[in-house]
């Protein structure tokens, strides 16, 4: 049987799919790299077996997916995966650029709503990754990648969300349709960077400073807690109307 494999085309969750090209090479399968929304999709129209997705477009997809339990992101307090950066020298902030429209952006820009009561303009801005080129002044601020920041990180968005909410972030995880796939749990398990632990804990530079590490926590393994939090984002994102409903989440085989 060969599969097809649909994963991000992002760095950042590269603690979950380092090995998928090797893997997938060697077994015969088929390997696309795509955006988080059409890692989604490509469950939903039938292009993929398997997909890593996110929990807003896990909940914005129409058709029955089930959450194949093996690895999955999911972070809280300083991550060092994406910053909010402001401009110096604005008042207000009525423009922000993000990278590209994913999950961990939306929660951003909603936790300048919660936080700070900001709802600024959001403006998707390639550019603003490119590290040869300057920082475009007529945005007030800029949600990146920190594996592409131009500046320092300011304000790390998990950690942000941690500052409201008590459940870790659920950032990816695996799923599939409920159909005949070999070994789906031990296959993805392989797709992980080699000896991945449960969990990480990440600390923030102190260089130049005289502030304290911030600490936070990176977890690498479907849990029961890892639910909890996926149903309890869903609930979060249905209360600021960014999906229709709440839906069930089902593990393969139940």
């Amino acid at each position: 049987m060969s599969l097809k494999i649909s994963i991000p085309d992002n760095p950042a969750y590269s603690s979950i799919t380092a090995n998928a090209e090797s893997v997938c090479r060697e077994k015969g399968f088929v390997l696309k790299t795509m955006s988080e929304y059409d890692c989604a999709q490509s469950l939903y129209l039938g292009t993929a077996d398997i997909a890593l997705i996110d929990p807003l477009n896990f909940a914005r997809n129409p058709s029955e997916l089930r959450i194949i339990p093996s690895t999955a992101l999911s972070a809280e307090g300083f991550s060092n995966l994406a910053s909010i950066q402001f401009l110096p020298g604005r008042e207000n902030i009525n423009k922000v650029a993000i990278e590209e429209d994913v999950f961990l952006f939306q929660i951003g820009a909603l936790c300048l709503s919660e936080k700070f009561d900001l709802f600024p303009e959001i403006i998707i801005d390639k550019s603003i990754a490119d590290p040869s080129l300057p920082i475009n002044e007529t945005y007030d601020a800029f949600m990146s990648w920190n594996h592409s920041m131009k500046a320092q990180g300011m304000l790390d968005i998990v950690e942000e969300w941690s500052d409201i909410q008590t459940a870790p972030l659920p950032l990816m995880f695996w799923s599939c349709k409920d159909v005949d796939i070999p070994d789906p749990i031990e296959l993805t398990t392989l797709f992980a960077a080699d000896d991945l632990p449960q969990s990480d804990e990440m600390l923030s530079s102190t260089l130049g400073s005289d502030a304290d590490a911030r600490i936070g926590t990176v977890n690498f393994h479907y849990s029961d807690a890892f639910m909890a939090s996926l149903e309890s984002i869903q609930h979060f994102l249905f209360y600021h109307r960014m999906i229709e409903a709440v839906r069930a989440t089902t593990l393969l085989g139940n």
